[in-house]
């Protein structure tokens, strides 16, 4: 793919997506390198599908560690989020003592289920609520 052409879909992808907000991590570098002129082939069909798949299928971003309705911050922002609203902060992968990925997916995992146990039992679901049923047996 030649830079014009790199460029075109670049911008396209951040158009549809709020200026890139909307991207998870992985996707928002791969547009910056392509921008940056760091791809390869292999970047380029990302790309591609990428740009296709946000003008097909709108494009949202994928949960985090595969929790339905967790997300996660980009680049630096390790903010986790339920549902948009900011929860914890996880760092698992800032310091990558050994297990950290296994580590992570279960905080996750646990985060999530104490999330949705709020909204079963009614209560609003932020930072103060989780802090004070992370102990229940969910």
């Amino acid at each position: 793919m030649d830079r014009e052409n790199i460029f075109n879909h670049c911008q396209k992808i951040l158009e549809l997506t709020d200026d890139g907000n909307n991207l998870s991590s992985n996707h928002l570098s791969l547009v910056e390198n392509a921008i940056n002129g760091f791809q390869t082939p292999r970047c380029d069909v990302l790309l591609y599908h990428l740009r296709y798949f946000c003008e097909n299928n709108g494009y949202e971003k994928p949960f985090f560690c595969g929790v339905d309705n967790l997300t996660r911050g980009n680049g630096d922002d390790r903010s986790v989020f339920w549902r948009g609203i900011r929860i914890e902060h996880y760092d698992h992968d800032f310091w990558m003592k050994e297990g950290w990925q296994e580590k992570m997916r279960k905080d996750a995992q646990y985060l999530g289920k104490v999330c949705q146990h709020l909204e079963d039992i009614g209560l609003e679901v932020n930072f103060e609520n989780y802090l004070k049923h992370t102990e229940v047996n969910i």
